[in-house]
């Protein structure tokens, strides 16, 4: 299911998308009222594409692999190049895995799968699709993609798919339930964070999140910075407001830090999978099992 309001949250209207009854939609982006992309995980992996308001959808993306599972999806601010990654799929004996990645160059109309080099994900390494947001859009046209399970690094890609680098943050790791699962970029490109934690042990506040000074730069030190007070407990997304003031949410409730991550406070304990700033920045939308909807109102 689909679900859209068009009045700031008062009133959502939800949609179906045509034979696919049985499509796990993990992953929207809306960039108008007209104009949305809807990615469903499983086997066969798909990608649907609205121009009407979702009165109709375009099957744009069919990916038909049996191993075949899609875990998110970002697009560059303009909208007209996206990427969408996935479960790793091998293909041959002895192929070295990594994860599926596919492209756009023409806001989503058409998809191509990258040819992924140079790339190796320990046993037990994936990702997680419980927010869609273990991708994200990078300046300098690169690419960040996180991983979990047994380990847990951040991928720094370029366009064509190809590493720059792996970093390990120090993140609670070793499990198929543990490591990260989303990753943000403030505003003006200078703070990346990450977050995660243990979805089987929700309330363990150990070692789930970690900021990084960017700016920009391929080569740094790439020192990892743990908050000086820490999230409540397990969180599935996490999203910046400003260069400044962030959110992350999850099935522990959600938290705000004022300081880029540094500090964080729990404002709620509702169990929330994923949240988004609205393109007019007035609204976050918070989104949870059973279609549960949360909305937060900013001040003027």
């Amino acid at each position: 299911t689909v679900v859209k309001s068009v009045d700031g949250g008062l009133n959502f209207k939800a949609m179906k998308v045509a034979d696919c009854s049985a499509c796990d939609f993990r992953d929207i982006e809306a960039f108008d009222g007209q104009t949305a992309i809807i990615m469903a995980s499983g086997t066969p992996a798909k990608v649907f594409k609205t121009i009407d308001g979702g009165q109709t959808w375009k099957l744009v993306l069919y990916d038909t692999a049996k191993a075949a599972f899609f875990d998110g999806m970002d697009f560059t601010t303009d909208g007209k190049i996206g990427f969408i990654f996935g479960d790793p799929i091998v293909k041959k004996k002895n192929q070295l895995p990594f994860f599926e990645i596919y492209k756009t160059i023409n806001n989503g109309d058409t998809w191509q799968r990258i040819k992924v080099k140079q790339q190796i994900l320990q046993p037990g390494e994936a990702s997680f699709a419980s927010s869609g947001t273990g991708i994200c859009s990078l300046e300098n046209k690169t690419l960040a993609i996180v991983s979990g399970g047994k380990a847990s690094h951040i991928y720094i890609l370029d366009q064509n798919g190809q590493r720059i680098k792996r970093l390990s943050p120090p993140i609670i790791q070793g499990k198929e339930s543990t490591g990260i699962n989303s990753i943000a970029i403030s505003p003006n490109q200078q703070k990346l964070i990450v977050v995660g934690g243990d979805f089987s042990e929700p309330k363990q506040s150990a070692n789930n999140c970690f900021t990084l000074d960017w700016k920009g730069k391929r080569e740094s030190n790439f020192n990892f910075i743990a908050p000086i007070k820490g999230l409540s407990g397990y969180k599935s997304c996490v999203t910046f407001l400003s260069n400044f003031i962030v959110f992350a949410t999850g099935t522990s409730g959600t938290d705000v830090s004022m300081d880029a991550g540094m500090n964080w406070q729990k404002i709620n304990d509702v169990s929330f999978h994923v949240c988004k700033l609205s393109k007019k920045e007035k609204l976050f939308v918070f989104a949870g099992s059973k279609g549960k909807i949360g909305l937060l109102r900013l001040e003027e």
